[in-house]
């Protein structure tokens, strides 16, 4: 298992060149509170290694594709928890309490639900090695960019609606540990989290779980990347999704696979071929082999 941290900019960082102040301090409370699993930091080079080695050339594919870096950070992190589990956190949050690794279970938070009622934050997130959810995840992403996909907001092509899609589309409730994405007033925060620098905003984006807030968001809501921790440079991916401009190229949505393909590309494959449909409906009316989710049993009962 390892504790995943991942940064992208546009100008990478230079041999020797330390992490800005506020991201080294929220590394570190990140390694304190899970000292017993050994950490990495991944960048561009290393996660784009990573990948090719592990994965179908259709996965390295995407991730060269996806222009925007916030983007490619969510594929990448759906890789990296697949191949060793553990626990993944987004470089912005300041951890006040450990997240605890279940053998068999996913621990999510439910996020503000912008996009849908499934939305999950993918900002912190812990999980065993090898879980299906993970396969789904990237199983969705590379068919959103075969197709061009863009969905009801930047949320929807890799990130929080889509990672919660895949969890509802997977995992039976028992499978899932749930905690809460919650603001809270900033003065309570304060009183937990002695000394470290909080955004300005009235209130903190914190996430909770059994009662308890595990870890507080140290950026301003709405603040594109890493500006707050002062990382520049780049176009948010909120901006790029509303230029339409997410994909490196166009991409014909009624290209199908190669089928000369090598045994390798065949790894997330499985029986469907990887063609995954636009909708979850969709999902269920061409999986009928697939688990029977909560969301499956609810589509049924709408269906009536």
């Amino acid at each position: 298992m390892l504790l995943t941290s991942i940064f992208l900019s546009p100008s990478g960082l230079s041999d020797g060149e330390p992490l800005p102040p506020l991201i080294l301090e929220n590394i570190r409370s990140f390694q304190k509170r899970h000292s017993r699993i050994p950490h990495k930091l991944f960048g561009q080079e290393e996660l784009t290694a990573f990948i090719e080695q592990k994965f179908s050339s259709e996965v390295v594919n995407a991730f060269v594709q996806l222009k925007p870096l916030a983007y490619k950070a969510d594929l990448a992190r759906y890789c990296v928890m697949y191949e060793h589990g553990g626990v993944y956190a987004d470089l912005s949050y300041y951890f006040l309490r450990s997240l605890p690794v279940d053998a068999h279970r996913v621990i999510v938070f439910r996020d503000f639900m912008w996009s849908s009622p499934w939305d999950t934050s993918n900002g912190v997130f812990s999980a065993p090695p090898k879980h299906k959810v993970f396969e789904a995840a990237i199983q969705m992403i590379c068919a959103n960019v075969r197709r061009g996909y863009y969905g009801n907001t930047p949320l929807c092509p890799t990130g929080p609606a889509l990672f919660g899609k895949a969890l509802a589309m997977v995992c039976e409730p028992q499978d899932l540990v749930t905690g809460v994405a919650g603001l809270v007033g900033k003065d309570l925060v304060a009183r937990a989290a002695r000394d470290i620098d909080l955004p300005t905003d009235e209130k903190a984006h914190c996430l909770i779980l059994r009662d308890g807030i595990v870890a507080v968001k140290r950026k301003r809501m709405g603040s594109p990347g890493l500006l707050d921790f002062g990382v520049a440079g780049g176009s948010g991916y909120s901006d790029l999704w509303r230029r339409r401009d997410i994909y490196a190229t166009d991409v014909d949505a009624s290209a199908g696979f190669d089928v000369g393909r090598s045994a390798q590309d065949e790894k997330f494959r499985g029986d469907r071929g990887m063609s995954m449909p636009w909708s979850v409906a969709d999902w269920f009316d061409t999986a009928p082999r697939a688990s029977p989710g909560f969301l499956h049993r609810l589509i049924a009962k709408l269906r009536r």
